[in-house]
């Protein structure tokens, strides 16, 4: 597989149906030697896949399993025809079929299996690897100066709200005003008025400001630069390191899925990871 450049979120879902695709067809999928991450930096080191951030997609590498690159099928993310046209004519078996044999007789509605089988999926391509949960507790140190959520004092307490504010995320999908999730936190309050904490991410400084003004709330963030522009822009013009960029969305992401309960724009590719993997 070749990767292209999005957001940490649509890639992640974007890998996902590429996945499902490929194993249906009883392909094993690994990046591509060539593959060059946009989200790698300098602290990757001469990994340029995502491999840098997670663990491998597979134990299977172009060395040990004799892969002739060359011949095999090459699955680019960024073009998903090649998906159908790098598999076509291969079998279209399931090798999760012990899995949907289960599903059978699981509780799970039918309607929300395929849902299920994304939410797997997510949750196996972001494992993330020793380096990166080593790197992840030094900036939680450094950058979090609050309790995180999963202290044992801020059991029940904590909502995770993650706010969407570039004009680039404006363009992409309707945004959801800063008021409005502020009202769905305090609705969460009502139900449970032991959540006094939110645990806000986002790439605007004046919304952590607004977080911060809210009566009955303490709030927590990470205290990293903000400029309220989409950071993935910034990435792609060299005004942030890409890896950096990646590190702190993953301690975000962690700290997210330590909280109690969330509130999201259910289209953001984002909150649709915090759904998958919460």
């Amino acid at each position: 597989v070749k990767s292209f450049p999005a957001g940490i979120g649509s890639m992640v879902d974007i890998m996902g149906h590429v996945m499902s695709v490929a194993f249906r067809a009883g392909h094993v999928v690994m990046w591509h030697p060539d593959d060059a991450a946009a989200w790698w930096g300098p602290w990757c080191g001469d990994i340029r896949t995502l491999d840098c951030y997670f663990e491998p997609l597979t134990n299977c590498t172009v060395e040990n399993s004799g892969l002739d690159v060359s011949s095999a099928p090459v699955i680019s993310m960024q073009d998903p025809a090649t998906v159908a046209i790098a598999l076509e004519g291969a079998k279209k078996t399931s090798p999760l079929a012990e899995m949907e044999t289960m599903l059978e007789c699981s509780p799970i509605a039918e309607h929300v299996k395929c849902h299920w089988f994304k939410n797997q999926a997510a949750a196996y391509l972001v494992r993330p690897n020793t380096k990166v949960l080593t790197e992840l507790a030094n900036r939680q140190e450094r950058f979090l100066h609050f309790e995180p959520p999963s202290a044992a004092d801020n059991a029940f307490r904590t909502v995770s709200v993650h706010i969407r504010w570039s004009e680039a995320k404006r363009n992409e999908a309707d945004l959801v005003p800063p008021e409005q999730m502020w009202q769905g936190a305090a609705a969460l309050q009502q139900v449970d008025p032991r959540l006094t904490r939110l645990f806000v991410s986002t790439e605007s400084a004046e919304a952590i400001e607004q977080a911060k003004g809210l009566q009955g709330w303490n709030a927590t963030f990470l205290d990293v630069e903000r400029a309220s522009g989409d950071r993935y822009d910034q990435v792609k013009h060299g005004e942030i390191r890409p890896d950096d960029e990646m590190l702190n969305s993953l301690l975000n992401l962690q700290l997210a899925l330590e909280s109690d309960a969330f509130v999201c724009n259910r289209y953001s590719n984002w909150c649709g990871l915090i759904d998958s993997l919460r």
